[in-house]
């Protein structure tokens, strides 16, 4: 079962560097390497760390107009959070109550790719909530929708986030396991996952999770969970890259 270690920073939060990174090339006597220390930026990604049960951070450094990578160890929080609502670098006070759910999403994302009216994506959503209900065990679930080009019309996209009641990981295979024809995309990297189903693929007209889509996607980001896994062979697999070979992941392969 996965451990409950959530990161400790957020996406878009302010943070401060304390250290310079053990990995950087730079010696810490090097004049550009000590500047860093002291300086703000914000968080634009999270992963697991190059260490077993940490995360590391990308963090945009606006004085240097570039992105460095640190480990939790090397940064604070400053209190606050980036938000684009009113201007470009606008920050507001961190909400330090704020739920994992809150902070970083769902650690299962659906995306559902419909021809639908706008004024039926509410029911629709209901309807495949109501389905993913019945195949794991959810304990939060969120839900938009958006309009999404193609060269019909009424073309919606609608995005369900869910938090499992138990593990994500099984949680995540649990819906991959509900329909195993009709994949067109599969890749893993031993710790978010991204699947990929087509209607055309697949054949028929049998619904996904209740509704009519036309193409689905199924991403996992354990963001409870700073491990890679094992993958074993054949998990990755995107026949839309001809020649692809996936490269190995972090954790090796399993037999």
């Amino acid at each position: 079962m996965a451990l409950v270690n959530y990161p400790r920073f957020r996406f878009d939060e302010v943070v401060r560097v304390l250290h310079v990174p053990v990995y950087d090339e730079r010696d810490d006597d090097d004049d550009d390497a000590h500047p860093v220390i002291g300086m703000e930026g914000v968080v634009c990604g999270i992963g697991p760390d190059h260490e077993p049960s940490r995360w590391g951070y990308s963090v945009w450094l606006p004085e240097l107009e570039r992105v460095w990578g640190f480990d939790e160890s090397d940064l604070e929080s400053v209190g606050l959070v980036e938000v684009e609502e009113h201007e470009p670098g606008s920050r507001v006070a961190l909400d330090p109550n704020a739920s994992p759910h809150e902070s970083f999403g769902g650690e299962l994302g659906v995306r559902l790719f419909l021809q639908i009216a706008a004024d039926d994506a509410a029911g629709t959503a209901a309807k495949a909530i109501a389905e993913l209900s019945e195949l794991i065990p959810v304990a939060h679930v969120t839900w938009e929708d958006e309009v999404h080009p193609c060269d019909r019309p009424g073309c919606r996209r609608i995005r369900i986030q869910i938090t499992p009641a138990g593990d994500s990981r099984e949680a995540f295979e649990s819906l991959v396991a509900s329909r195993r024809d009709g994949r067109v995309r599969q890749v893993d990297d031993g710790w978010a996952t991204d699947f990929w189903w087509s209607r055309a693929a697949e054949g028929g007209d049998e619904p996904f999770l209740g509704v009519q889509a036309s193409d689905a996607a199924l991403r996992l980001t354990p963001w409870s969970d700073p491990f890679y896994r094992p993958v074993r062979r054949g998990r990755t697999h995107d026949p839309g890259l001809p020649g692809y070979t996936p490269p190995d992941p972090p954790a090796g392969y399993e037999n």
